[in-house]
C-alpha cells in the first residue's frame, strides 16, 4: 500500500505534468510520429511517479523533458529494429517500397544515426549542443544553464557539429563534400566569377 505522503508526491507531479504538457508534446513530435505522442505522454508521467517513489525530484521540468525524450528515442529506436527485422523477409519478386515509405525511413535511420553520434560527444559538449540545436536555447541562456562562459558554448557547439559530422561521415549518412579549407577557397572563386 502506497503512503500518503507518495500520493501528494504525485500530485505534484500530476501539477508539473499539466503544467509542462505542451513543452512535452512539442519535445515528442520533433522524434516521433504523431500517432504515438499521447502514448509516450502517458507512460512519461507514469515512469515519473514510479521514479518519484524511489528518489527526490527537484527538477521536474527537466526530468519530465528527460524521461520523454528517452522514452522517444527508445521508441524510434525499437521501431527502426522491427523495420530492419522485417528486411530479412524482402526479395526482389516484391515491388520497391514507394518513394514516401523509403524517404521517412532513410530519415529515421539517420536520425537514429545522428542520435548516436550525439552519444559520443563528451557530456558537457552534448548539453551545450543539444541545448543550443534541439532546444534553441541562446549562448547567454546556456552558459548560465551550465555555469560556464559564452565562448565555452560556442566552442562546445562547434566541437559538437564537428564530431557530430565526422560520426555521421564514418556512418554512411554524409557525403564528404568539400572540407573547410576547399570551401573557402570556393567561394573566394565563386565571389570573383
Amino acid at each position: 500500500m502506497h503512503k500518503p505522503e507518495s500520493f501528494l508526491a504525485n500530485a505534484g507531479l500530476l501539477r508539473d505534468f499539466v503544467k509542462f504538457k505542451s513543452n512535452l508534446k512539442r519535445l515528442l513530435a520533433r522524434i516521433v510520429e504523431r500517432q504515438d505522442i499521447d502514448d509516450l505522454l502517458q507512460e512519461t508521467y507514469i515512469r515519473v511517479c514510479f521514479a518519484a517513489e524511489k528518489t527526490d525530484i527537484t527538477n521536474a521540468k527537466s526530468f519530465l523533458l528527460k524521461t520523454a525524450q528517452n522514452l522517444a528515442f527508445n521508441h524510434v529506436a525499437s521501431a527502426y529494429q522491427r523495420r530492419v527485422q522485417l528486411e530479412d523477409f524482402s526479395s526482389s519478386d516484391f515491388e520497391p517500397l514507394t518513394p514516401d515509405f523509403e524517404s521517412q525511413f532513410e530519415s529515421k535511420e539517420k536520425f537514429l544515426a545522428f542520435c548516436s553520434a550525439l552519444r559520443e560527444l563528451p557530456p558537457q559538449c552534448r548539453k551545450a549542443f543539444v541545448l543550443r540545436k534541439v532546444y534553441g536555447l541562446s549562448q547567454q541562456e546556456i552558459a548560465a544553464a551550465l555555469a560556464i562562459s559564452e565562448s565555452t558554448v560556442e566552442k562546445h557547439v562547434a566541437k559538437g557539429l564537428q564530431l557530430c559530422r565526422e560520426a555521421m561521415l564514418r556512418m554512411g549518412h554524409m557525403e564528404s563534400g568539400l572540407k573547410q579549407g576547399e570551401m573557402k577557397q570556393g567561394g573566394a572563386k565563386h565571389a570573383k566569377q
